[in-house]
């Protein structure tokens, strides 16, 4: 089947396109699209078409009707690989993860693999710059628009979970209509974690995951587009004895009745919850370039302290990974894993921290934001800790946090606290913390302000760029908030690294001296 069109659009992610044979003729005109359809194909038809824009890189799909295959994508852009027109360029189509490469996934190995239903894939688009041999007739520039036409499924979609039976699958909409995440389902056991997340080319400087939260009360917030492939999460009980493929046969279930343009949408399942959700994004001189903005804090009607089903992991990287924050937390084997989503009790009777890790693959200076405290009381106190320079920001009074960031993998240095404001005639806790320099370039005298959370002997060190101490400032006993006078006239003009150490919390500050 051979399929022509033409769109204008400026995203690289996938939005709601729908046509019926009722929208379109079989040579006709939706929109700004002109669509030239084969006559051959079996009723009954669906025509779905979705605009790809945006910067080159991959993008996460799903083909929506029965049949296809890495040719269907082959016939509209420019596919490489084994078995392909371009046999000696690197598979560009990834169909699902598992043994096929070093990076985990599988590799498409010809034109005829299958595009399987409810299954997910990667495509990788290319600019014309990149063929340096010359841009072959395959190649598509960017905006155009990807069309499938045939027979969708007429039943519900089965296909089976990752060869693991743990962790992440690529999966996707296998229908031409919206799909209501919510009718994901899977066999009694087995619970599917609460945000899928789909790849988006144009986020920061490499692209970087979205999520749609599968216990969002309104029906157009969980819904996934036609086209649109995404990673689900299934979260298991530890076996007991036995291999994981002794657990055998588990699959994830597409309702059919949840497609939701044209269907009255399912019942409302919606766990009530309260989220607090983090964004990261990179400072740089052009402004800010966001990394990840899939952290979240839910609390959570029927959610626990431990592991459950409401608790999100965070999905394999693909291409060059950028920067990303997650939830340090335990699996259920006793590894170190980092969620998308930890999850708490919706009723708040005491104090709970969770701990906000931060992978920086640069180094630089990243920004922390949390764009909405949704449906948290206002009588919630909500608090962010850097253990790293001993800050703390309440979230009610400032909308973000700036860090500085060595280049690393996980380091778990932020602390979010949410607890019940203090009754009143009740002291709060004392949190020890180090404030910022001021003035700060300095030239003769510069302060800072330091609380502790109870009496302990402080010691505070004034050390040049090359690790050289210059100055004792500080070596006593600090039982109430303070303020540290640093003297540095008589330095050389430099940025030097002042560090404060005490009992139960360790800080530092950069202060620049200038002429």
């Amino acid at each position: 089947m051979q399929f022509f069109a033409l769109v204008t659009g400026d995203s690289g992610f996938l939005s709601n396109s729908f046509l019926t044979p009722a929208a379109a003729s079989q040579t006709g005109n939706v929109g700004d699209v002109d669509v030239n359809f084969e006559t051959a194909a079996p009723d009954p038809l669906s025509y779905v078409w979705q605009p790809i824009a945006g910067r080159k890189g991959w993008r996460q799909l799903a083909w929506p009707v029965a049949g296809g295959t890495v040719g269907s994508y082959a016939a509209q852009n420019h596919v490489q690989g084994p078995g392909t027109a371009f046999p000696n360029g690197t598979a560009n189509v990834l169909l699902r993860t598992g043994s096929g490469g070093g990076d985990g996934y599988v590799r498409a190995s010809g034109l005829t693999n299958p595009l399987e239903s409810g299954r997910g894939q990667f495509w990788y688009h290319y600019d014309a710059a990149d063929f340096t041999a010359g841009v072959p007739a395959s190649f598509r520039a960017r905006p155009y628009t990807l069309v499938a036409g045939g027979v969708e499924p007429q039943d519900d979609v089965i296909t089976f979970i990752n060869e693991t039976f743990t962790g992440f699958t690529m999966t996707g909409n296998p229908f031409s209509l919206d799909f209501d995440t919510q009718g994901l389902l899977t066999p009694s056991g087995v619970d599917i974690g609460p945000l899928l997340y789909m790849w988006d080319p144009d986020m920061g400087t490499a692209g970087g995951y979205v999520t749609v939260d599968r216990n969002a009360l309104a029906v157009a917030d969980r819904t996934v587009a036609p086209m649109q492939g995404f990673w689900t999460e299934t979260v298991l009980p530890p076996l007991t004895g036995g291999t994981p493929a002794s657990r055998g046969g588990l699959a994830f279930v597409f309702a059919q009745a949840s497609r939701v343009q044209g269907n009255e949408p399912l019942v409302a399942r919606t766990a009530v919850q309260r989220v607090l959700a983090f964004n990261l994004d990179r400072v740089t001189p052009a402004g800010l370039e966001a990394e990840w903005h899939a952290a979240r804090l839910a609390f959570v009607e029927g959610a626990g302290e431990g592991t459950d089903r409401f608790d999100g992991g965070l999905p394999p990287a693909i291409g060059t990974a950028g920067a990303r924050i997650g939830f340090a937390a335990v699996g259920l084997e006793g590894e170190a894993i980092y969620r998308g989503q930890e999850s708490r009790a919706y009723s708040l009777a005491a104090p709970v921290e969770a701990r906000l890790a931060l992978s920086a693959p640069v180094a630089g200076t990243y920004r922390l934001s949390w764009p909405t405290l949704d449906g948290l009381p206002s009588e919630w106190a909500v608090s962010l800790h850097d253990g790293d320079t001993g800050e703390t920001v309440d979230l009610r009074t400032t909308d973000h946090f700036d860090v500085d960031a060595a280049a690393g993998d996980w380091t778990s240095r932020f602390t979010v606290r949410v607890a019940p404001r203090s009754t009143a005639g009740e002291a709060a806790p004392a949190v020890a913390a180090l404030g910022a320099p001021a003035p700060n370039p300095a030239s003769g005298e510069t302060r800072l302000a330091l609380s502790v959370d109870g009496p302990q002997r402080v010691r505070a060190e004034l050390f040049d760029a090359l690790g050289r101490r210059v100055a004792l400032v500080l070596d006593a006993t600090v039982d109430a908030p303070r303020d540290l006078t640093v003297n540095v006239q008589g330095l050389a003009p430099g940025v030097y690294l002042l560090r404060v150490s005490g009992d139960t919390f360790a800080a530092s500050r950069r202060i620049t001296v200038s002429r």
